[in-house]
């Protein structure tokens, strides 16, 4: 430790700053805010290259307008034997401040995002997490723009860094550094994980470390900026003479990039570049036109033939009159209709209006529905008419005549790769004979559920698959809050237990609530490729005859079905290899809420008709259209119920084995109740509304249902 304090403290005279001069390079519009990712990696850290996989990915989703830093830092950084070290002295103190638990992590500007944190009310998130959040950073003005100048002289060695400050409006904070560090392409060492996480950095045995963080040259924690009010400007110039290694790692100049952000105090980042050696950044990037303000509501409930209004002010950046094209685009039904206005004018699609200044303009967007059901979404656009690819955007959502949804989750999927499974739980729906489904992201969820707009929604199908985390904070609290108020969930996923509750995942004390107290269920192990059969546990009455099937692997040798243990009052429904000791499903009743959870995606049952049959039983047996398993009794085959479609009267033979028959509409209740009193019963339907019913015929014990349709 000694060795390695003497080395940086003759580094650090290396280098001089100049005095303050006059701002040359940094653009003086406003602009967005760039992501800073810092991202705390290791060479023994098996998921750390799939870390490094989505950063790389982010960076590519949003050109120049992210800043990576891989820091070399923690248990899984120590080298063993002849292998490099690659940590720094400044890892420690930065990891110091993020109150991570888990590797890879990273922060994300710095900032706290509530629901994401790996602990409540730190920086650190998991690597699922980052391009959740990354829209929210990108879509805030920085108060600050930097720009910066490099150029290296190879005879000296002399690498020369120059950057910029310059302030458009008051900084929230007053007490700003900038920061200057330098990060290295192309070191190639060893990488747990990499072949089967990355493997397009795994080359000949070796790993392609990228953004590998190699120093600072402010300082831990950044030079301080003496004025942060609007029109100020800071610069400084660096110059270093380039040793031939940082802390043991040779460093290569020609793969290396320098990172410039400020922070306020040493947590929030404000905006960061990143600069090749011998470049120039003007930090004039993604150009601010203005922005949406008090928007009093994203999601809205909405009934057929009502309107709905989405209320907002758009604030021009640009001073005097400009001319902005506005759109609103939709992918509504057709029968659906909608407009906004803006003060005493109403628009239908696209026009083109004179925004006068940067006072706030009024906006408001109405949609109404027809009877057809749908959750849509509605994108505003305002851009100036010479800049039609640079868009200030607002999207809102409306739920209307939508009564189960089919929820993708938030994670991001186990191995970087992307799927997409919806259709195969809408597929189950349309076999449940339900008209009245759509889906949807985990987001508008919660964005839904939060804001008390879900209230045409009885049932949700979480689409989990295999991704990480398998749940936030925020779609916990969300799905709870909805479970509460009467809602009815099913869940599908390898991995969710593991993740949420063995200790080496992404589980936090939400999530962990989530699992035990509301999914009913305990982790028992990770499960393996052993547990390639799932089938019902005959012993349930509602799911005991749906038979078997295999289990696929669908997750290119990442194959863990979760082995699980009913809790609390649940009960087992699925096991794996008909065994009593692997429980792979349970449900959940408890008079106020439904659940069904399934420790593998629906994408994992190979069998097509048992995969539809589970998620129609469970889609019944929320709506209390089976309680039993005996639905199909052969003594009940005899049935006939015509016609279909009905229009005044339906006709219902051979029931002499009931005592009662039933009309549910598709929210489950009863619209129609009547003894059995003969072999054949007329039922008088002429006055239902059209749509979709069931017939549920009883005898006391089991149950016969059927789809008819109303006209």
């Amino acid at each position: 430790m000694k060795k390695i304090v003497t080395s940086v403290l003759a580094f650090m005279g290396m280098f001089s700053i100049s005095g303050i001069q006059s701002q040359t390079i940094v653009t003086t519009t406003p602009q967005f805010r760039n992501v800073v990712l810092e991202e705390y990696t290791g060479i023994h850290c098996t998921y750390c290259p799939d870390g490094h996989k989505r950063a790389k990915q982010l960076a590519a989703d949003y050109p120049g307008r992210v800043v990576l830093l891989n820091i070399h830092q923690g248990g899984y950084a120590v080298p063993s034997g002849n292998e490099p070290d690659f940590r720094t002295p400044w890892g420690d103190p930065l990891a110091a401040q993020t109150n991570l638990t888990g590797y890879p992590c990273g922060t994300v500007n710095r900032h706290v995002f509530p629901g994401h944190e790996q602990t409540a009310g730190g920086t650190a998130m998991g690597r699922g997490d980052w391009a959740q959040v990354a829209p929210e950073i990108l879509s805030d003005i920085s108060p600050v723009n930097i720009g910066a100048t490099t150029s290296y002289n190879s005879s000296t060695n002399e690498l020369t860094i120059t950057v910029e400050a310059y302030y458009t409006g008051n900084a929230a904070n007053d007490t700003n550094f900038i920061n200057v560090a330098l990060t290295q392409d192309s070191v190639w060492g060893p990488q747990t994980g990499a072949s089967s996480y990355n493997p397009d950095d795994w080359i000949n045995g070796q790993y392609n470390h990228l953004h590998m963080f190699r120093e600072f040259l402010t300082g831990q924690w950044g030079d301080t900026i003496t004025s942060t009010t609007a029109g100020s400007v800071f610069t400084k110039t660096y110059t270093l003479t380039v040793p031939a290694d940082f802390y043991g790692i040779p460093f290569d100049i020609n793969n290396c990039e320098v990172a410039v952000y400020v922070t306020e105090t040493t947590q929030e980042v404000l905006t960061g570049i990143q600069v090749p050696i011998n470049a120039v950044d003007d930090g004039n990037h993604a150009p601010y036109y203005g922005s949406f303000t008090n928007v009093a509501n994203e999601v809205l409930d909405a009934s057929f033939g009502n309107t709905v209004s989405f209320n907002m002010n758009f604030a021009s950046s640009l001073s005097g009159n400009n001319d902005f094209v506005v759109n609103l685009s939709t992918d509504a039904p057709a029968g659906w209709t909608e407009n906004f206005s803006i003060g005493a004018n109403t628009y239908t699609s696209q026009d083109t209006i004179t925004v006068a200044g940067t006072s706030p303009l009024a906006v408001t967007v109405n949609v109404t529905p027809d009877n057809t059901p749908k959750i849509a979404t509605y994108t505003l656009s305002f851009w100036p008419v010479n800049d039609p690819n640079n868009k200030v955007v607002q999207k809102m959502y409306v739920v209307s005549g939508v009564t189960d949804v089919v929820v993708d989750g938030s994670g991001a999927w186990g191995d970087g790769k992307s799927y997409d499974w919806t259709s195969l739980y809408m597929d189950g729906l349309a076999y449940a004979s339900n008209t009245t489904y759509d889906s949807t992201s985990a987001e508008v969820m919660v964005k839904a559920i939060t804001s008390g707009q879900f209230s045409g929604v009885n049932n949700i199908y979480m689409n989990v698959g295999w991704t990480f985390p398998s749940f936030s904070d925020a779609d916990a609290n969300a799905l709870m809050t909805f479970m509460d108020n009467g809602g009815n969930v099913m869940v599908c996923g390898q991995d969710i237990a593991w993740d949420i509750m063995s200790g080496s995942g992404y589980g936090t004390s939400v999530t962990q609530n989530l699992f035990t107290n509301y999914f009913h269920a305990s982790y028992v192990s990770d499960g393996s490729t052993a547990n390639n059969l799932i089938n019902a546990d005959v012993s349930d009455v509602i799911f005991g005859d749906l038979g078997s099937s295999a289990v696929i692997d669908t997750y290119n040798g990442n194959m863990y079905p979760d082995q699980i243990s009913p809790v609390n009052g649940a009960s087992s429904i699925f096991q794996y290899n008909n065994s009593a000791s692997k429980i792979s499903g349970v449900r959940y009743t408890n008079g106020t809420y439904k659940l069904v959870y399934i420790g593998i995606g629906m994408e994992q049952v190979s069998d097509v008709a048992v995969r539809k049959s589970i998620i129609k039983r469970a889609h019944d047996w929320f709506y209390g259209i089976v309680n039993s398993v005996n639905e199909n009794n052969p003594l009940f085959t005899n049935v006939d119920i015509y016609p279909v479609p009905a229009n005044n009267v339906l006709t219902v033979k051979n029931v002499s084995g009931f005592k009662t028959l039933e009309i549910l509409n598709v929210l489950g209740e009863t619209v129609v109740y009547q003894n059995i009193t003969a072999n054949t019963m007329q039922v008088d339907v002429q006055k239902l509304p059209a749509g979709t019913y069931f017939v549920k015929l009883s005898n006391g014990q089991s149950f016969f249902t059927s789809k008819i349709i109303k006209q």
